[in-house]
């Protein structure tokens, strides 16, 4: 899909992901609530996926924020 769009995506499969994806600058991507609290930025590729490929589904929002 990447590679179709033309997106500069790379792969890297580490040891310990936690530590990288922590201390990484770009945008990371986990359902782990402890490595997204540590994280500089982050996007919530799970919700997004359900979003489009299941446009009906109930998405309740559980953040500090309140509903999306």
């Amino acid at each position: 899909m990447a590679t179709e769009a033309n997106w500069p995506w790379e792969v890297e499969l580490v040891a310990n992901p936690d530590r990288v994806l922590s201390a990484a600058e770009r945008i990371g991507s986990s359902c782990d609530h402890a490595i997204l609290d540590r994280c500089q930025r982050w996007f919530n590729l799970a919700r997004e996926g359900i979003a489009n490929r299941i446009p009906q589904a109930r998405i309740v929002d559980l953040g500090p924020d309140g509903p999306a």
